[in-house]
């Protein structure tokens, strides 16, 4: 039976990592839009004045680039500047790899404890586990020799057993997780090549524009309002808005995928039944990690209790303040004062577009020379 299952567990796998192939395609196709929205994120944020630009990424640019002059400024963006863009490409990779790799490695667990799962709670196996859990090294010498001799041969089986399933799974999780990562790295590639030429475009157009002219408008601006706000601090309207950081809902939350809610309960070998399934109070262990151990496993079920809210609450007070009628009566000719007008501020600089290499080049035109 054993062995007519694992031929059969064969043909699955073939069947599951088919499925799996398919779904990384459309997983991939779905970031190819992310990555059109992440170019025109840091186009539009490094095309203005970011008040929290020392703080995002821990330097003290501002402070130095109060005095600086055209050549400072292109140094500054051709090195320095180009590698705070790097890092923003660097973030975005590493967040969409955890959420693969985690997708990836969820659909793999949840298949091969629905597998074993299948195996173990076979009614003809099932059946024989629970007669022959009964006994140990101890309790079989009530049994005849021929009882002691199946019992015996019960142990062997499913130790042997718990050693084939666990190469099985050592092997076909290795090429699984190899696959997976190499799909990923040659996209990765290619997106970093791509990143390549977008930037070295992006930060020519920088200098032949003068946007550090932009910026040092828009951060003059930026301390006029701080000043004239209350207690000095002020909401940058417009381009000087905080930007959402990666993960928020801007077109870079991270999207669950294709992985499962929640994971099944995982079956692993036992020394005496041969398999044990973990109990609903504890997180589940992969099958292939679990040594011979108990016999059965019995699940605990625990409830929640919630402290009923004290329905007593303080009476309000009932006391009223009496209206004095002596009181000096408003004098409806006395003139109303007029409210201050407000100076309307100018409206913000429009946007200045630039073309990434060939990413939506009729999206994005160049703005006229500053």
């Amino acid at each position: 039976a054993w062995t007519d299952w694992m031929v059969q567990l064969d043909d699955d796998w073939k069947d599951f990592n088919a499925q799996i192939e398919e779904e990384k395609k459309a997983w991939i196709e779905e970031k190819e839009g992310d990555w059109v929205i992440l170019l025109k994120h840091l186009q539009n944020k490094w095309l203005h004045f970011n008040p929290n630009l020392d703080a995002e990424y821990q330097t003290d640019m501002l402070a130095k680039s109060e005095t600086w002059d055209e050549r400072q400024w292109k140094m500054w963006i051709s090195t320095e500047g180009k590698q705070l863009l790097e890092m923003d490409l660097k973030k975005w990779f590493t967040n969409n790899e955890m959420i693969y790799c985690k997708w990836t490695m969820d659909e793999w667990n949840e298949w091969k404890n629905e597998k074993i799962k299948e195996w173990v709670t076979s009614e003809w196996k099932e059946s024989e586990d629970q007669y022959w859990s009964k006994y140990d090294d101890a309790t079989i010498q009530t049994l005849t020799v021929a009882e002691r001799n199946q019992w015996f041969k019960w142990k062997e089986r499913i130790y042997r057993e718990g050693i084939e399933w666990k190469n099985w799974i050592a092997i076909k999780e290795s090429k699984f997780v190899n696959a997976n990562w190499n799909s990923w790295s040659e996209w990765k590639n290619e997106k970093r090549l791509e990143f390549n030429d977008w930037i070295e475009a992006f930060v020519e157009k920088w200098i032949r524009q003068k946007q550090w002219l932009i910026w040092t408008d828009e951060r003059k601006n930026f301390a006029n309002r701080q000043k004239a706000a209350p207690g000095g601090v002020a909401a940058a309207p417009g381009v000087f808005a905080p930007r959402p950081a990666f993960g928020a809902p801007s077109g870079f939350a991270p999207r669950p995928g294709f992985a499962a809610p929640s994971q099944p309960p995982r079956y692993s070998f036992a020394a005496a039944s041969g398999y044990v399934a973990p109990s609903a109070t504890s997180e589940a262990a992969p099958a292939t990690s679990e040594a011979p151990a108990s016999a059965e496993a019995t699940t605990a079920l625990s409830s929640e209790t919630t402290t009923p809210v004290n329905p007593e609450e303080t009476a309000a007070s009932p006391e009223t303040t009496t209206v004095n009628p002596e009181a000096t009566p408003v004098n409806p000719e006395a003139p109303v004062a007029e409210p201050e007008k407000k100076e309307e501020e100018p409206a913000a600089e429009p946007l200045l577009a630039i073309e990434p290499a060939q990413t939506e080049p009729a999206a994005l035109e160049a703005a006229p020379s500053t």
